[in-house]
């Protein structure tokens, strides 16, 4: 095992429990965005296992997966074009989001 498989999955496992917040917040990436990372991270997971890299593979599905989580909740939530491209907030508004200071 090479140190810098060691290294690579480190930072992959760090992140990956970086992307939990995500997750379980109310509010969700773009659809484009969440696409993207999915399919760069699977592109990268199959470059890893041909290198032998065998735990930074396991660290890069393991964020695919989480990232293909959060498309799942996007496209769940909303099921229109404008969630390609906008940022999805999944908690109704309460009415008092806006801040306006006092006059």
């Amino acid at each position: 095992m090479a140190w810098e498989d060691l290294v690579l999955a480190a930072g992959g496992f760090i992140i990956s429990f970086g992307i939990i917040p995500t997750i379980r917040g109310p509010v969700k990436p773009p659809l484009i965005t969440t696409l993207t990372f999915v399919g760069v991270l699977s592109a990268s997971f199959v470059a890893f296992v041909s290198l032998g890299l065998w735990l930074t593979a396991v660290g890069i599905g393991a964020q695919a997966i989480l990232w293909g989580v959060i498309m799942a909740q996007t496209l769940v939530i909303r099921r229109d074009a404008r969630a390609l491209l906008h940022t999805t907030v999944v908690t109704p508004d309460l009415g008092f989001e806006e801040y306006r200071p006092a006059d």
